[in-house]
């Protein structure tokens, strides 16, 4: 926006990117964020990354509609997977042609969030990275994992995630399940 001189979209995406910084400052310093927080912060790296990517990409977040707005959820844990769904997943199809979902909903024991993109599929996308940057080596999700491991072992707890490719009926993409608990166990802290 800055190079092609469009002052007004530049303002724009300069506020949101600053407040999106800000966000993830405040939520890196808390232990655990509310759903609401959650699907907020969600929404806002969302449309930035929409915007920067020229809209190539349409998203939806949902939840269950009741009154779990406060349940509590580590920080930072989701964004990771929605990157993915991203870099790896709907950039490499036609523009405007990419669809992303994230659906939080609660379980008996569990607070569910489902990531799913129709993107290109991780056999794809893993044959496309070593064709673009065979050196490149990602570190994210290995990061992720361990923070749960960490995450689990602290709180006594046990968050999931689960990684299935979709290949339904010619459409490919991938889904990701991300189970959490409803109480975490802080008498070890």
């Amino acid at each position: 926006y800055v190079f092609s001189g469009n002052v007004a979209e530049a303002n724009e995406y300069i506020t949101d990117f600053s407040s999106l910084v800000r966000q993830t400052l405040d939520m890196s310093g808390k232990k655990f964020i509310t759903l609401t927080e959650e699907i907020m912060y969600l929404r806002a790296y969302l449309g930035l990354e929409q915007k920067k990517y020229e809209h190539c990409f349409n998203f939806t977040i949902a939840a269950e509609e009741n009154k779990d707005g406060n349940l509590l959820l580590p920080p930072l844990l989701i964004q990771p997977f929605v990157e993915n769904s991203i870099r790896h997943g709907v950039l490499n199809l036609k523009k405007g042609q990419g669809k992303i979902l994230v659906h939080f909903f609660k379980e008996v024991n569990a607070l569910c969030c489902v990531v799913e993109d129709n993107g290109i599929g991780r056999a794809n996308a893993i044959q496309l990275k070593k064709s673009v940057n065979p050196v490149y080596e990602s570190k994210g999700m290995v990061l992720v994992k361990n923070r749960i491991e960490s995450l689990n072992n602290i709180y006594n707890s046990d968050i999931t995630v689960a990684i299935e490719d979709i290949d339904e009926e010619g459409n490919t993409g991938t889904r990701v399940i991300i189970k959490f608990p409803l109480d975490y166990d802080e008498q070890n802290n």
